[in-house]
């Protein structure tokens, strides 16, 4: 080549660098006291609509929870590298899976939120109100990554921000030592909340009107956010979608028992509290993931394996349901603060169904062919069930028949598949649910909406039988975030287009929600009155 070609080459080159550097340049950013952030332009359709929303994912907000963070409470990233490249979404919290649908991830530099910026004037001048919805996942997998928020942001003219919390061993060991107090998911849930209060207001967020959102066990960290006190301003709004701190989740002193399991399964030393945690300090996250994996399937320990939130003193002082029925007697200042939230809280309409693929074991077959006997109901799935709601107390024989006799198919008692999805739908979700509205309404300011996702949606978020009549757990996500999420990459759907009922089903759902976020009430002139 000669040498006029190869400048002539390098000319291009540069020409072509620089193009590619001002379009990338050019592209939304956002000036922020922890540094310029640089993010993407998202354009897309809704139901025939075009609409187009600024989105900045990945962003930092705690230190990775390595090293010696490992266990301990978060801490603020602080400053960010400035221009910040917020195009791409950040790591997932390590989690196992075991539903698979693709999450699986070994990465502990992982605590991001996502954020959703609508490019419409904002409907008051102090900004747009903010929804920071948090993942549900059985405290063990999820992400912010799965739900984006750009159709509902865009829809509602709100900003929405998703974020990943730690998970499992790494989000909830609880040692009782000041290196692992326990409960940091809901200490990570709670600085990406204070991440927001202190720099929404640059994206055009109004920190005064922001409102939290889960679904699952996102819905019960959403309500045990509502019972910490020193969240008072954080957030003025809530809304649970299928879950309460109602919910049996354990809720012990610590995970001492199970962390002491972990360690022997990898041969270390475990005769003191300072031993096990050491061992679990120095192992990976891929060989802890390892070990639990096969823990969970072994039956004489896996029902002992549980790394969920604890009663460590600090974010939670007792059994929650405990703080909740004393109110009765005597106001306690958590409950004061619960009423001071507007609360939207709801359940769908066969919650059950979800259980169904625990009856097979697998996760992967097919649901249709799982069948449920009246002598599998009295002899195996009523008493499980009622162990785990009054865990370590002796449930008298009576009980047992009386819970039979209501959940027996008296038409065909050899079909009991509707009743076991009935019974665990009502233990597990709808009774905590009615418990937790009734002591949020008891009070003559509170305001406090109630629902039921009844619809059958021509496609489920989990596997679900046909003969199933009303939506499964998890099915009303699609309509709240506008059938935005990848349906091929976490339920193997491909190629799924809503008809058209759902889209109006889920214009309906947005509008509430965005309501609610915007006005502290869900109603709008544009829906139907919910009383």
């Amino acid at each position: 080549m000669s040498k006029f070609y190869l400048k002539t080459f390098v000319r291009v080159v540069q020409t072509l660098f620089c193009i590619i550097s001002f379009a990338h340049a050019t592209g939304p950013n956002v000036t922020t006291q922890l540094g310029v952030i640089n993010g993407n332009t998202r354009n897309g359709e809704f139901d025939g609509k075009v609409y187009a929303v600024n989105e900045y994912l990945g962003i930092p907000y705690a230190k990775p929870p390595v090293g010696d963070l490992r266990f301990k409470r978060p801490e603020p990233f602080g400053n960010l590298p400035s221009p910040f490249d917020a195009t791409r979404y950040g790591n997932v919290c390590p989690q196992s899976d075991f539903l698979k649908v693709g999450m699986r991830s070994t990465t502990e530099d992982c605590l991001f939120l996502n954020i959703f910026v609508p490019i419409t004037e904002r409907d008051l001048e102090q900004g747009h109100a903010v929804m920071v919805f948090i993942h549900g996942g059985g405290f063990t997998m999820g992400s912010g990554e799965t739900t984006p928020g750009h159709v509902l942001a865009w829809f509602g003219n709100v900003i929405v921000v998703t974020i990943n919390n730690l998970l499992g061993l790494l989000g909830f060991l609880n040692m009782g030592t000041k290196n692992a107090k326990g409960n940091q998911g809901l200490w990570d849930q709670r600085l990406a909340l204070q991440w927001v209060q202190a720099n929404i207001g640059e994206f055009g967020g109004d920190a005064g009107r922001v409102t939290i959102f889960g679904e699952s066990v996102g819905a019960v960290s959403v309500t045990l956010q509502c019972i910490y006190p020193a969240n008072r301003g954080l957030f003025q709004n809530a809304i649970a979608e299928s879950g309460t701190l109602h919910m049996k989740y354990g809720f012990t002193k610590d995970t001492k028992y199970p962390a002491q399991l972990l360690s022997q399964k990898l041969d270390c030393e475990s005769n003191t509290d300072e031993s096990i945690l050491k061992c679990l300090q120095e192992v990976s996250a891929v060989k802890l993931l390892e070990e639990i994996e096969k823990l969970s399937l072994d039956p004489n320990t896996a029902a002992f394996l549980k790394f969920v939130p604890t009663i460590d003193g600090e974010f939670l002082l007792q059994d929650p349901g405990d703080t909740l029925r004393e109110a009765a007697h005597e106001l306690n200042e958590e409950v004061k603060f619960l009423r001071e939230i507007r609360l939207i809280n709801g359940v769908n309409g066969m919650e059950g169904g979800m259980f169904l693929m625990f009856v097979s074991g697998n996760f992967t077959s097919d649901p249709d062919e799982i069948q449920v006997s009246d002598t599998d109901m009295k002899t195996i799935w009523i008493p499980a069930f009622l162990g785990q709601e009054m865990p370590g107390k002796e449930i008298h024989e009576s009980v047992k028949q009386l819970v039979a006799y209501e959940y027996t198919n008296w038409g065909n008692s050899e079909d009991a598949k509707e009743m076991f999805v009935k019974y665990t739908g009502d233990l597990t979700f709808n009774i905590p649910a009615v418990m937790f509205s009734k002591v949020h309404a008891n009070d003559s300011n509170a305001k406090s909406w109630f629902y039921r996702f009844e619809p059958r949606l021509e496609r489920h978020s989990l596997k679900t039988p046909t003969w199933l009549q009303k939506a499964n757990h998890g099915d009303e996500l699609g309509p709240v975030f506008g059938y935005s999420f990848d349906y091929e990459k976490y339920a193997n759907i491909k190629d799924y287009t809503p008809p058209n009922w759902e889209y109006g089903l889920s214009e309906r759902i947005m509008g509430y929600w965005t309501n609610f976020a915007k006005l502290g009430d869900p109603n709008g002139k544009d829906t139907a009155f919910w009383p």
